[in-house]
């Protein structure tokens, strides 16, 4: 499981700096699979925050 950090820092190279998914794993040296998970979730925090409200 990744931090907060460095899901962040995956999406900023992703959709801010137009990075491909393939860079992203030779600069961070997370495996594939993990990359892609968090960049097709939503953002995990308010997704938990509307969690705990419910």
């Amino acid at each position: 499981m990744l931090t907060m950090t460095q899901i962040k820092n995956i999406k900023k190279m992703y959709y801010s700096k137009g990075k491909k998914v393939n860079e992203i794993v030779k600069i961070t040296g997370h495996n594939y699979r993990t990359v892609m998970k968090y960049l097709e979730k939503d953002d995990l925090l308010y997704s938990k925050l509307f969690q705990y409200k419910k």
